[in-house]
């Protein structure tokens, strides 16, 4: 093609032509166009969409933030000991939040990080007691910011104690409750019965290893029995079923 007529076309192009109208205006074969912009010697025309090309602008990038905060706290901890305070204020918060949503705490964020053995450098101090203790040490609550329980361990303990010291009849009523359960559960019955079990498939593979496989293939059907036997009672006579209904 002449160069007036590579003009043409692209003048074409540039209104919006597609390249096939292009080739039937300028009476040429299809395939011609085709090559000149497989080369690069003309240009498609795509026309501009300002608002697509504006989408980036509405994407929410606040999050960059938020790990950027983060990424802060990582590396001051693997640089040496690094004080953290758990007197939050609202950045604190709004990043405790984020590492929760994220990845489920900030001992989770250290171990996806690969930053694990990091955590004994990283001390936090008590709001109560003012004491520091490294974040290993520290318990998990993931209702909380940055997974972590409000106080220290040992104010934990202290708390716990005075709560115990100050509600005697609720704490003694939980752990008589406990134990009702366990005591359910385990009844003489249910021991035999579970007893009785293991000693037939334990009968059957003595049995199966000296020969006997005779003995071996009644054990197999008495020992499902025997089970179902056994829940069969238990569904009937234990006080947990009863209890729960």
């Amino acid at each position: 093609m002449s160069g007036e007529l590579v003009l043409l076309a692209q003048k074409l192009l540039d209104e919006g032509y597609r390249p096939n109208k292009v080739s039937k205006i300028l009476g040429v074969h299809h395939s011609k166009i085709n090559r000149l912009i497989s080369r690069g010697i003309i240009e498609v025309y795509t026309p501009f969409d300002d608002e697509e090309d504006k989408k980036h602008l509405y994407q929410n990038f606040e999050w960059l933030w938020e790990e950027d905060e983060l990424e802060k706290i990582l590396w001051k901890a693997y640089e040496g000991e690094f004080t953290f305070s758990k007197n939050y204020n609202e950045d604190t918060i709004r990043i405790g939040n984020y590492v929760n949503k994220k990845y489920g705490g900030l001992h989770e964020y250290f171990d996806m990080k690969g930053f694990r053995r990091v955590k004994e450098n990283m001390l936090i101090i008590c709001p109560r007691c003012q004491t520091e203790t490294n974040l290993n040490k520290w318990y998990r609550e993931k209702d909380r910011p940055f997974g972590l329980y409000y106080e220290c361990p040992q104010c934990r303990k202290e708390t716990s104690k005075k709560y115990n010291g100050s509600n005697p009849e609720r704490i003694f009523g939980y752990n008589c409750s406990r134990r009702e359960l366990v005591e359910m559960m385990f009844t003489g019955t249910m021991l035999l019965a579970a007893g009785s079990t293991i000693l037939i498939a334990a009968a059957d593979k003595t049995a199966e290893t000296y020969g006997f496989h005779g003995v071996g293939t009644v054990l197999r059907i008495l020992l499902p029995l025997a089970g179902l036997v056994a829940g069969v009672y238990f569904i009937e006579t234990n006080a947990l079923i009863g209890w729960l209904k």
